[in-house]
């Protein structure tokens, strides 16, 4: 078969895990036989250009590419793709983006119907957090795991105060530094209410949350 593993809803298959190259190479085949609507990209490598150029990514509302240690090259792709409008769900975890990888993101109309983004492991500072607390363009999101970074409490801070990310319900910070004493202006306004905060492994206690 065209993929190595698949997940059936109704009874079709919607997300399977793919070898880049076989999607470029046997793509518009494998839409044919089902109404794939999440591929998880395996192998990209040098084949990033191509792939961010293809228009069967237009077919998809959910994509990963994780652990592909792609680093800031992969944010700039995905900023450059114009068939990533249908996009509700993206996880490109562990590939190093890093702040400047969040910031191109942040600063790009493509992704303003993503609801769920996955930055899990991607060396992201606070810096970087503030681009997205900051973004108009990441307004549909509801859920957001920024687990294994570098966020102190203030990047922490910029997230629940942010004036744009008002329909954020789920957020993972897990494994940074939200525990490490660093000065932090209070928020002045609580404009985002979670439903769901993972702050699991961060030294946090509960003098240091009344801090946030």
């Amino acid at each position: 078969g065209i993929a190595g593993w698949a997940e059936f809803q109704r009874g079709f298959v919607e997300t399977i895990n793919l070898e880049t190259r076989k999607f470029l190479d046997r793509g518009k085949e494998l839409f044919q036989l089902a109404p794939i609507r999440h591929i998880r990209f395996l192998d990209i490598g040098s084949s990033l250009p191509r792939l961010s150029a293809s228009p069967l990514l237009a077919r998809l509302n959910a994509m990963t590419m994780y652990a592909q240690h792609l680093g800031e090259e992969l944010a700039q792709a995905l900023v450059e793709s114009p068939y990533l409008g249908q996009l509700q769900h993206l996880n490109i975890g562990r590939n190093r983006i890093g702040d400047r990888g969040v910031q191109r993101l942040a600063r790009s109309p493509r992704f303003d119907q993503v609801r769920s983004l996955d930055l899990s492991d991607n060396a992201i500072r606070d810096a970087g957090v503030r681009a997205l607390a900051e973004s108009s363009h990441f307004a549909n999101l509801t859920k957001l795991e920024l687990r294994r970074n570098e966020i102190t409490r203030q990047g922490l801070t910029n997230l629940c105060s942010s004036r744009t990310l008002t329909n954020l319900r789920q957020l993972g910070v897990g494994l940074n530094y939200i525990g490490t004493p660093r000065d932090v202006d209070p928020p002045s306004t609580r404009e985002v209410s979670l439903t769901s905060l993972d702050l699991s492994e961060n030294g946090v206690t509960v003098e240091s949350l009344r801090e946030v």
